[in-house]
């Protein structure tokens, strides 16, 4: 009995922990992880040109771009129900433990897949590129993680509760 109240313990943790950061996810722009022409590691034309690509490579570029933005794009909706069934099947009168357990791993598979095509953008765009491109290229997007961060500070935690934090 006593392992059945810490499973108990430990599903009703991590739904807190879905419930909580579920608005704050909502509340952002969806970021599927596709580069799109205003944030996009390869939309503005100042990078292209930095890189040197020919008009092959830009073309095989916006190509890909286009097709990994729609996967995405579908995936983030995807998300986006699966949570927001989620969050109304918890809100009900009498929730499904099965249900609720079903959902969380729609959201989990769906997550991953989303962070495969990631990974699999990577790849195909180290087909477009020629390595000393790629190195550019990665530098370029180092740099620019690094400016946010610093631009960032720890707002990140500002203004939400988090678990455990006291009021």
């Amino acid at each position: 009995m006593r392992t059945g109240k810490r499973i108990l313990m430990f599903s009703m943790l991590v739904l807190a922990c879905l419930l909580t950061a579920s608005p704050f996810a909502a509340a952002q722009p969806a970021d599927t992880g596709a580069p799109s022409d205003e944030k996009g590691f390869m939309g503005k034309e100042k990078m292209e040109k930095e890189l040197g690509l020919s008009v092959e490579q830009r073309e095989k570029m916006k190509a890909l771009r286009e097709e990994f933005s729609g996967k995405q794009r579908d995936l983030g909706d995807q998300v986006k129900a699966k949570r927001d069934a989620l969050r109304a099947e918890l809100d009900g009168e009498d929730p499904d433990r099965v249900k609720v357990t079903a959902l969380v791993g729609d959201v989990s598979d769906l997550q991953k897949q989303m962070m495969i095509n990631r990974m699999d953008n990577v790849f195909k765009v180290r087909e477009i590129l020629t390595p000393e491109q790629f190195k550019k290229l990665r530098e370029a997007r180092a740099k620019r993680m690094e400016e946010r961060k610093e631009g960032r500070g720890d707002k990140k935690r500002e203004g939400r509760k988090h678990w455990g934090d006291k009021e």
